[in-house]
């Protein structure tokens, strides 16, 4: 295979769909495990950028496997993604986005975003508020360290 081939790009996809798949297994038996909401986003971004039309494909599958198994609504988390890499291109033209600090801020966002949604959506519907707990600063903390590492 080549270096640039469609072959190992479908490859490298769908292992990362496995293995992504058996780790929400575990990060839902494990509550220290964070849920890789930050390095799904940045995939994303990533995926958008290099017009990966297959690998953006994985991530609103995976997105949609993450909403079913959080018994949330369908569709909503890759729509969050979406808005939110318009927001960040527009940023990251205005900040030339070349330094590690935009790993942390790819990370922060999806969460927080996803929590504040979250949280609005069951004021309107009359639940229980979600309650912002230490573990969501551990995952994005997590998450960032993995971000800033990778680049």
């Amino acid at each position: 295979m080549s270096r640039n081939s469609t072959t190992k790009n479908i490859l490298v996809n769908i292992a990362i769909l496995v293995t992504f798949v058996c780790y929400l297994a575990l990060s839902n038996i494990y509550v220290f495990l964070p849920p890789l909401l930050g390095l799904l986003f940045t995939k994303y971004i990533k995926d958008f950028k290099d017009a990966n039309f297959f690998g953006s494909f994985v991530v609103l599958i995976l997105c949609i496997f993450f909403e079913l198994e959080k018994s949330n609504n369908i569709g909503f988390l890759f729509l969050l993604f979406i808005f939110l890499s318009f927001v960040v291109s527009k940023i990251g033209l205005i900040l030339q986005e070349e330094s590690r600090f935009f790993g942390v801020i790819y990370v922060f966002l999806p969460y927080m975003f996803y929590f504040f949604v979250l949280q609005s959506l069951t004021i309107f519907n009359h639940q229980m508020p979600i309650v912002f707990t230490p573990i969501i600063l551990w995952y994005v903390l997590c998450e960032s360290v993995l971000v800033i590492w990778k680049r």
